[in-house]
């Protein structure tokens, strides 16, 4: 049976971060290891000043760093 891999550094806490462009557009990441959920968030400002949101959701089963099976 092979060995439990211990938590790394990315995958044993939450994290998020936001990224904002200078022509009214962001893109917002949103990474949950303990829920095994990454979401990519794109806001962009339309001509008539209205924000649009486009929102993306994965499920994500393993850490994209030390590779390990993410699970509740």
């Amino acid at each position: 049976m092979p060995k439990k891999k211990e938590p790394c550094d990315f995958c044993s806490e939450d994290n998020w971060w936001t990224e904002e462009g200078t022509d009214g557009h962001s893109v917002a990441i949103e990474i949950y290891p303990e829920n095994m959920h990454f979401s990519i968030t794109s806001f962009a400002r339309k001509e008539n000043g209205e924000t649009e949101e486009i929102p993306l959701e994965f499920e994500m089963n393993f850490c994209p760093k030390c590779g390990r099976k993410l699970m509740w």
